[in-house]
């Protein structure tokens, strides 16, 4: 091992090994392996048991709509999908998915049949609000990367969908039923455009533009794409980071409501016939998260960046009623009666609000309780996961009986980990503690104050003597190293703006301490270890690439795979996979480049004969070392919101973690 290397020389090496993809293997066992790509499956992973998945949506609420009826509420945001809920019951009666980024608009047809929906995936998709089939996916081509805008006609005939381009951003319009394109203009050369509506006596479509200076409606020919008028508004308007664009048409099409981008607290109406301003709203808050209009143009709902949802009429000009919440937020609709309105925030949490008194009606809990670790004792018989309530179960395998609960942290449980003789379970999360409990009857055995807010990571040495955990604080994640018996800290990588460490690993006769740090200088960045019970500077593996995500070592120690996830090139581009390189000599056996989403989790069989693999695809995959087939998988949709998976010992079953709460327990056949 080498204690640093030159980087023009790593970039040189790393291209080099990128065209071949083979470099002989140190030891004289190891055989020379190149791994092909783009293998499909061969066989799925078998399911054994799911726990129940929780009700709601765990990421921020980007967008809801009632459906023309009023008997439905659609939402949806950053986990992909759309839910239906009924509005007298509040149950969720369909889940629809397909999206592969953040929704950021949803619009109902005026006769309820269909729901379209706008994603940071570049797409729009119309759904049959009935049975929930995905009706067709719009062909926008590659022109857009954020629809900012979607609404049907009154008279339910035309769809048009606005945007977002490098230059310049275009609507479309489609024809409801048969969904061809009827006509696409650009609306600018420079600017965005955020946000449309109809004008129906006049055969046209208005369209908000925000320029350098101010922004601008400007109204369109439906028929022709031609610019009829425009009318300058005075204020700048730019999208929010959610996707949002903070400046909405009332449905009569008579006023404009718009939050100036200068000054995040003021809201300006005008009248959009002869562009008067009509009034300033000047809100007590630090900043204005979104608007939306009752349906007879009555009212005004406004929600803040501090939870606070304000409802105002424009008749008076006087605040109706306000409601708090303590967490931003993220969309509002109101209901066709103007009875209610319905609020989501930024952690799935759906409100109903009565706007005859004020009240609160009812709450859909959003929060999925997303399991965010999993562990396997040693013997295989039983798993536990922790999830974001802080509360750890530790379940039967294969039988899923939950055989214990316990309510470890206040804050979300992040990290678990089985001692080797399986009587303790170790524990991470974020109260500034590692808490160990009795794996017999739940009960706490002990605790270990930490300097880092959060525990992300948390492993044991094969002997049970030393604990290695991955702590975070607010811009770094640094590495320590524990005597289980004495509770000392022994070891300490600390993590800088210039040094994250994000994986750590003991190889299997426990003489050294492995990690993966990421970092802009290449001197820091890559796989290192260090020598337990030495105080010697750490050395590097050389050879390896300098951006890694997850690794492990072999049974036997000969062999380690790490994942990579880097950004270079003389056409910069991703270059994401795994490589396998000889621990003895440091040389690298293979590489496999398949991926375009990065990988979080890697192992090898106990055999070393298979490499699993898991990642931002939420897909769980089995690889042959060999040859580099893909030999098994999950699909996308079983292993949806993937957050955490681990492999039993014997390697017979995969434990993963789910972002909708539920717990899975996967077996290869």
């Amino acid at each position: 091992m080498i204690k640093q290397r030159n980087s023009s020389y790593s970039r040189i090496v790393t291209t080099g090994l990128i065209i071949v993809l083979l470099v002989l293997a140190a030891c004289s066992d190891e055989t020379n392996t190149v791994i092909p790509t783009n293998h499909p499956p061969v066989t799925p992973l078998s399911l054994i048991f799911s726990t129940p998945s929780q009700t709601g949506q765990m990421k921020s609420i980007n967008a809801m709509a009632f459906s023309p009826d009023g008997k439905l509420v659609a939402s949806a945001g950053g986990d992909y999908a759309i839910r239906f809920w009924d509005t007298s019951s509040d149950k969720e009666i369909m889940t629809l998915k397909g999206h592969t980024d953040s929704i950021t608009n949803l619009a109902f047809s005026p006769d309820g049949k269909f729901l379209a929906s706008g994603s940071k995936d570049g797409t729009v998709r119309v759904w049959s609000v009935t049975t929930g089939q995905q009706v067709t996916s719009l062909a926008l081509g590659n022109k857009y990367y954020l629809i900012s805008a979607l609404a049907f006609s009154p008279d339910g005939k035309t769809l048009a969908v606005l945007g977002n381009n490098e230059q310049p951003d275009f609507y479309t319009l489609w024809s409801v039923g048969d969904w061809k394109q009827l006509a696409s203009f650009a609306v600018g050369s420079t600017g965005y455009a955020g946000s449309i509506a109809f004008d129906a006596e006049n055969g046209a479509m208005a369209v908000g533009v925000t320029q350098e200076e101010e922004t601008a409606i400007s109204f369109f020919n439906l028929l022709n794409g031609q610019k009829l008028t425009s009318l300058a508004i005075g204020i700048r308007v730019y999208p929010l980071t959610s996707g949002y664009f903070p400046l909405v048409f009332s449905p009569t099409g008579k006023i404009i409501a718009a939050v100036d981008s200068d000054k995040k607290n003021n809201i300006v109406l005008w009248n959009r016939t002869d562009g008067k301003k009509l009034a300033t709203i000047q809100v007590q808050a630090e900043e204005v998260a979104n608007l939306a209009f009752s349906f007879d143009s009555q009212m005004l709902a406004f929600g803040t960046a501090t939870g606070e949802v304000k409802i105002w009429s424009l008749n008076t000009q006087k605040e109706l009623f306000s409601f708090r919440t303590l967490s931003r937020h993220t969309s509002l609709a109101f209901s066709p009666n103007g009875k209610q309105l319905v609020s989501g925030d930024e952690q799935g949490t759906i409100k109903f609000w009565s706007l005859e008194n004020g009240k609160e009606l009812k709450t859909i809990q959003g929060n999925r309780q997303a399991i965010n670790a999993v562990a396997f004792n040693p013997d295989s018989t039983d798993f536990a996961s922790g999830n974001d309530e802080g509360v750890i179960k530790i379940f039967a395998a294969p039988s899923g009986k939950e055989l214990i609960t316990i309510k470890a942290f206040s804050g979300a449980c992040k990290a678990l980990a089985f001692s080797p003789d399986g009587k303790t379970l170790a524990s991470g999360g974020k109260e500034n503690s590692i808490k160990f409990w009795s794996v017999e009857n739940g009960k706490s055995t002990g605790e270990l104050k930490v300097n880092t807010k959060t525990i992300e990571s948390l492993q044991y040495s094969s002997d049970g003597n030393y604990l290695a955990s991955i702590g975070k604080n607010d811009y770094s994640a640094s590495l320590q190293m524990w005597e289980v018996k004495t509770g000392k800290l022994l070891k300490e990588v600390e993590g800088t703006n210039d040094r994250e460490v994000v994986a750590a690993a003991f190889n299997p006769d426990n003489t050294q301490l492995a990690y993966l740090a990421n970092s802009p200088y290449d001197a820091l960045a890559g796989l290192w270890f260090w020598t337990v019970g030495r105080s010697e500077e750490e050395t590097r593996v050389d050879g390896a690439e300098a951006h890694l995500t997850a690794f492990s070592f072999s049974a036997d120690g000969k062999l380690l795979v790490s994942a990579f996830d880097t950004y270079w090139g003389l056409n910069p581009q991703w270059q994401r996979g795994f490589e396998i390189l000889s621990v003895v000599g440091q040389k690298r056996i293979s590489r496999i480049e398949t991926f375009n989403r990065r990988l979080s989790w890697l192992v090898f069989s106990p055999d070393t004969q298979t490499i699993y693999s898991a990642g931002e695809d939420r897909i769980i995959r089995g690889w042959d070392v060999q040859s580099g087939k893909e030999l098994f998988s999950t699909t996308s949709e079983q292993t949806y919101g993937l957050q955490a998976t681990v492999l039993s010992k014997n390697g017979k079953y995969i434990a993963s973690g789910q972002l909708d709460g539920s717990v899975k327990l996967w077996e290869r056949t």
